[in-house]
């Protein structure tokens, strides 16, 4: 637990009302929030605009039409400044693989311009969607190197590609990182929303989007395709901000780069191992060494129940000995979210044992994946700290030992909620305090809230979950809800 609790944080993944208390009911001030810079996150929609858009949806309105409104819903919903492109493709022409073009550039949000694009557009040709996906790649601005801004491309669609060349998922396969045209790891997510389809269409979005490390959304009429739209559009613009100095781990002890205590990120791919290197001081230099290790897949995207992260700290390439090991796993396949995994080192204050003395121990971190999960690489963000021991003669603070007023069953507190919105991860996560809070969630999307718990407090908090609109099919009526501390 040493090693968690620099990062103690309440994460709900799954609106939501979250009730708080903290025992002995000493006053605890709500955490300040720390301003975290925006990172160069961007979107580029991508709409159908085939012959077949032109079909009646079944609510009296044509698809095309159904969803310009969607995409009016998307827009508002989306941030202030978010930048925001349209590509269209089967609009200008009745016949013709090349009919694809960018009808709103990716720039700050300006709401009116891409409601006045979209209106415009008119369903007529083909369906070339593997050289619309190559196209909006070239669309999204290049993230800054150095930034772990998230560049989607969000498809939407209401059946398979009519052209064949570029083959549509192997294009997604090359943009998503397995190709020889792949993204920079971790920055690029393709999303695929299919309007009515079935069939040989739906098993085309369902590739596309799994090539592209993004979800595929089902769209069976009008409502079903705005709720989708903007659920695939803020998840885009709401993810993990990544914090720390850019490294990249060994593929062997001998090339671990040298850590000192800080924050730092580097990516891991499916099986892989890497290794990183700490001189950690002894008794008299460090009561605690923590290490813990976040990993961030794209969020939803497949994993397996026994997927997740193992550390080992050690102080040589045979493990000999070993000082520390933990594996975290997901414990469910309904989708990927941040996963945190720690080790920590306690000296004895006798010095004696193997994994006391000072000089250079080894960290390595593991991702253990299924083979039917997710391939792409998962940023990971890591964090070392070193807790000083205290000051000769020094009297360490008594813990009050009871539960405080009202005894271990204390109520929760009650009464109207405080709107709240929480962070996307460690680094900008939310301040509250005792109360009751009311936030909003979206599936597969994860909020981040920062709790002050004083030495002998404990926390307690419960959650209620508000209803989600479900779809046809027995994937929309099962809805999972977590939280972790």
């Amino acid at each position: 637990m040493a090693a968690l609790h620099r990062r103690m944080t309440a994460v709900l993944s799954g609106g939501a009302l979250l009730a708080l208390i903290a025992a002995p009911l000493a006053a605890a001030a709500p955490a300040a929030l720390r301003t975290i810079a925006e990172e160069n996150a961007s979107l580029v929609m991508v709409l159908d605009s085939s012959g077949s858009m032109a079909e009646d949806d079944g609510s009296g309105s044509t698809r095309i039409e159904s969803a310009r409104r969607a995409v009016g819903t998307v827009v508002d919903a989306l941030p202030d400044g978010h930048p925001t492109g349209l590509r269209v493709y089967g609009a200008d022409r009745a016949r013709g693989c090349t009919d694809t073009r960018l009808v709103r550039p990716v720039e700050p949000l300006d709401r009116a311009a891409v409601k006045r694009a979209v209106a415009e557009v008119e369903p007529r040709g083909d369906t070339p969607i593997g050289l619309a996906l190559r196209r909006a790649a070239e669309d999204l601005p290049e993230a800054p190197e150095g930034s772990w801004g998230r560049r989607t491309i969000l498809l939407v669609s209401d059946g398979e590609d009519t052209c064949g060349t570029p083959d549509p998922c192997e294009a997604a396969g090359e943009l998503g990182g397995r190709g020889p045209s792949a993204e920079p790891p971790g920055t690029l997510r393709i999303d695929a929303i299919g309007f009515q389809v079935d069939g040989k269409a739906r098993e085309q979005l369902e590739c596309i989007a799994r090539a592209g490390h993004g979800s595929y959304y089902d769209a069976p009429d009008a409502e079903a395709l705005a709720r989708q739209l903007q659920r695939a559009s803020r998840l885009s613009a709401d993810g993990y901000r990544m914090e720390g100095e850019r490294i990249t781990g060994g593929r062997t002890a001998g090339d671990a780069p040298l850590i000192a205590p800080g924050q730092y990120t580097d990516t891991i791919g499916p099986g892989e191992k890497r290794w990183y290197a700490a001189e950690l001081g002894g008794p008299a230099d460090s009561a605690a060494d923590d290490l813990a290790v976040t990993a961030v897949p794209q969020p939803g995207v497949p994993v397996a129940s026994m997927d997740g992260l193992r550390l080992t700290l050690v102080r040589d390439e045979k493990y000999r000995p070993q000082c520390g090991s933990t594996w975290r796993y997901f414990g469910r396949s309904a989708g990927a979210m941040p996963i945190t995994a720690a080790v920590s080192r306690i000296p004895s204050a006798d010095g004696d044992r193997a994994c006391d003395g000072a000089g250079r121990y080894l960290l390595t971190v593991e991702r253990r994946s299924h083979a039917e999960s997710d391939r792409g690489r998962w940023p990971v963000e890591l964090l070392l700290a070193t807790e000083k021991p205290l000051a000769k003669g020094t009297v360490p603070a008594h813990s009050e030992p009871d539960y405080g007023a009202g005894g271990k069953a204390a109520p929760l507190p009650t009464g109207p909620p405080r709107d709240v919105e929480g962070g996307t991860g460690f680094n900008d996560a939310r301040g509250i305090g005792p109360g009751v809070w009311r936030d909003e969630l979206i599936p597969a999307q994860t909020r981040w809230y920062r709790v002050r718990v004083g030495w002998g407090q404990q926390l307690r908090y419960d959650v209620e979950f508000g209803n989600e609109p479900t779809v046809d099919g027995p994937a929309g009526k099962l809805t999972r809800v977590s939280t972790e501390v």
